[in-house]
Order: structure tokens, then sequence, then C-alpha cells
């Protein structure tokens, strides 16, 4: 399936999308400065390789990437219920960032929650991110009312908020948005 990103609408086929990325299929991502070979499609964190991710992440500190390794391996947490996902953003067969979407582990409430989101630091202010965050929210707006998360720095902070996000008071989120 192809998705002109920058044309995104009311009028586009969320479902079909959103069974897109969960299922077996991917998207490839064009618009505005995304070169054409850029795939978006599901991942697991133990037959993907991720190394240099892993590795990139360490070096800058963010040990989330561990702790989302040590879950998928303990299967604590494998974004396989209903309404979750992970994906991974790819340059050829290059894995270049990752995002996962699951129901919210700390709220009773039906909400969702963008986790363990990544991007290697070449591919940054260049759109991935960006498409990454788009397609784990139209894979909530399925499933959910509203979207949570928490992050990291004030980068990351930053990045949120020019997605539309607003800051919480929650003691379990910096982070939400209504869907």
């Amino acid at each position: 399936m192809s998705l002109d990103w920058g044309a995104l609408s009311a009028s586009t086929d969320l479902n079909s999308i959103s069974r897109a990325i969960t299922g077996t299929g991917s998207i490839e991502l064009h618009g505005p400065g995304m070169p054409s070979d850029f795939v978006i499609r599901p991942v697991s964190m133990l037959t993907v390789p991720a190394d240099h991710l892993v590795k990139a992440a360490q070096s800058e500190g963010y040990r989330f990437v561990d702790r989302l390794l040590d879950e998928w391996q303990s299967s604590s947490n494998c974004f396989d219920d209903e309404g979750e996902a992970f994906i991974g953003v790819f340059a050829s067969e290059t894995l270049m960032a990752i995002g996962g979407l699951n129901r919210d582990p700390y709220s009773n409430e039906h909400v969702a929650r963008i986790r363990h989101v990544y991007v290697l630091p070449e591919y940054r202010r260049k759109g991935v991110g960006r498409k990454l965050a788009a397609a784990l929210l139209l894979i909530a707006k399925n499933h959910y009312p509203r979207v949570r998360l928490r992050a990291s720095d004030g980068a990351a902070a930053d990045f949120y908020e020019a997605l539309g996000f607003a800051r919480t008071s929650e003691a379990d989120s910096t982070h939400d948005t209504i869907i």
C-alpha cells in the first residue's frame, strides 16, 4: 500500500491503513522531503536487525530501547494485543526508527500510550519521526479516544507538542491528546 502522508485528511481510509500497518503489509512513505525508498511496517524486536539502533540509543543515554528488548524477550510486552502495534521505518532494509502503541498500562481508562519511539540521529529533522507518530496515531484512532505518553527529555517534549500533544500534570505521563 502506498500512502502520501502529506495528503492525510478526514477522508483517508484509516481502517485500511491500520490493517496494513498492524498486519503483514507495509506502507511506502511519500511526501515533501521523504526519499521514495522509506517504508513503514510492523516489526518484531526479536527478528529485525536492530543492533545499530540499540547501540545508537545507548550512546545517547536512552535506556528505554534496552527496556523494550527486555520486555520483548520476556514476552511481557510484544505489542500484540488488540489495538496495539510496534512499527519500524526502514530505508531499504535498514531500520532507522521504531515506535509502539499499547493500551496504557498506567491507566484504568481505555486510552493508548505511545512508547519506545526512537529515531536514529542521522534521520532526525527529516520527517521520519513525524511519519512514525502519524502512523501510530492513525492506528490509535481506530481503537482509543485518547493517547498519552512520557517524553524522555525536552527535545521529545518539543517534538510531541509540535504534533499537537498537550502537557499534562498526570503522574504517569507528560503529554496527551484527544483523537
